[in-house]
């Protein structure tokens, strides 16, 4: 099996997504950071469990939430009720850039182009092994060291607003 079957890994998502929405949009505050992995995750979060759980016999984590309708109709709703909720369905759209979808059209464009396709379940130690071969390509590699890192200083970053808030209480008044 080819690396290429596995086009993007979580931390990859989540790097890429902190890099170019950062681009636009200070990500520094931590319900930023959080609605950006939530959205960055979001169409994995879905349809990996969906695929294994209720679809067994498609053998695919991509489904439903990997369909431009659904990121679409995602944006729609933040956009007409809670706008500052945005950074979530912007993130899903960009993981299905990230995910290369248009080699996937009858997926992308689902239910515009028929059913989703069938494909062949693969034992989980294959898909250890395409994880593995994923990281000799140095863009997955890349992508998921700065996935790593933001998780890193995220993390850091709600560790010293945790400090902040436990030294502003023990403060004498």
């Amino acid at each position: 099996m080819e690396a290429s079957n596995i086009v993007m890994l979580p931390l990859g998502h989540v790097g890429v997504n902190f890099m170019v929405l950062n681009l636009f949009r200070r990500m520094r505050s931590r319900r930023n950071l959080t609605l950006l992995v939530l959205g960055s995750l979001l169409p994995d979060i879905i349809d990996k469990p969906l695929g294994l759980l209720m679809f067994h016999g498609f053998g695919n984590g991509r489904l439903i939430a990997h369909t431009l309708m659904f990121n679409l109709a995602i944006l729609a709703i933040v956009l007409a009720f809670k706008r500052d909720l945005v950074i979530v369905p912007t993130a899903s759209l960009l993981h299905l850039i990230e995910d290369r979808m248009w080699r996937e059209p009858k997926i992308l464009f689902y239910p515009f182009m028929g059913d989703f396709p069938k494909k062949p379940v693969v034992p989980w130690y294959v898909r250890i092994e395409r994880i593995v071969q994923a990281y000799h390509d140095p863009t997955i590699l890349l992508s998921d060291l700065l996935g790593a890192i933001l998780l890193i200083v995220f993390v850091g970053c709600i560790a010293k607003q945790q400090k902040e808030f436990k030294d502003k209480r023990s403060a004498p008044k």
